[in-house]
């Protein structure tokens, strides 16, 4: 029997729409337009991509956009209909997907990241030196989850600013503060490239080995 995906609603309010699912769809289900976008990659990343685009697009017909496509537009981020913002993410066994209308937030930020450490030359490169000493106190179980939280966290983060900035600022331009009462989480920037960068909050989910984060415009 095949295992349940996990149940993300927590990570936004109750408007925002969310979907978790396998990599299940292939290059068949995909639209014209969405097809153009993957047509000479491997088909493990067509499968993946087409994933994403039939459950967004499931969403987006639950907002009242039946069968819109959600091509990749110049910059190989998502093209939403007017009116949608929008963010999807995968790895190579699951693909999650948020979409709500533009009137109730100007940008949304998702992302999934199998549990498990990340490599020392992986964690200079996302975290500042600052988010390294905290880091540094955990015990070892414990720094492994705790960092591959903070890199998806960031991941969400610039997710969510982009669609607003336009800006592309490195990860350690941002720091995350995590509050250790809850699962909510506050992006701060922390050089003159990040000071672009919206007020931005966002959330958090541990369930069966994957960590999932979001972020909204605060």
């Amino acid at each position: 029997m095949p295992r349940p995906t996990p149940t993300i609603d927590a990570l936004f309010p109750d408007w925002v729409l969310t979907v978790t699912s396998t990599i299940d769809a292939t290059p068949d289900d995909l639209l014209p337009q969405e097809l153009l976008s993957v047509a000479r990659a491997v088909r493990k990343r067509q499968c993946e991509f087409a994933t994403g685009r039939v459950r967004a697009r499931a969403l987006l017909a639950r907002l009242g956009f039946p069968d819109a496509a959600v091509p990749v537009g110049p910059d190989r981020s998502p093209v939403w209909p007017e009116g949608v913002v929008g963010s999807i993410s995968h790895t190579s066994d699951l693909c999650v997907v948020a979409v709500a209308r533009q009137s109730q937030t100007g940008s949304l930020g998702i992302d999934v990241e199998p549990e498990g450490p990340l490599d020392d030359e992986t964690l200079s490169g996302i975290c500042t030196a600052r988010e390294l000493e905290g880091l540094g106190r955990l015990s070892e179980a414990g720094r492994g989850l705790a960092a591959r939280r903070l890199f998806s966290a960031k991941e969400s983060v610039f997710k969510c600013q982009y669609p607003v900035t336009g800006a592309m600022p490195d990860f350690r331009d941002v720091e995350i503060e995590f509050d250790r009462a809850s699962d909510a989480f506050e992006a701060i920037s922390v050089t003159a490239a990040g000071a672009c960068l919206p007020p931005i909050c966002g959330r958090w989910l541990n369930r069966d080995a994957w960590v999932f984060t979001s972020a909204m415009l605060r």
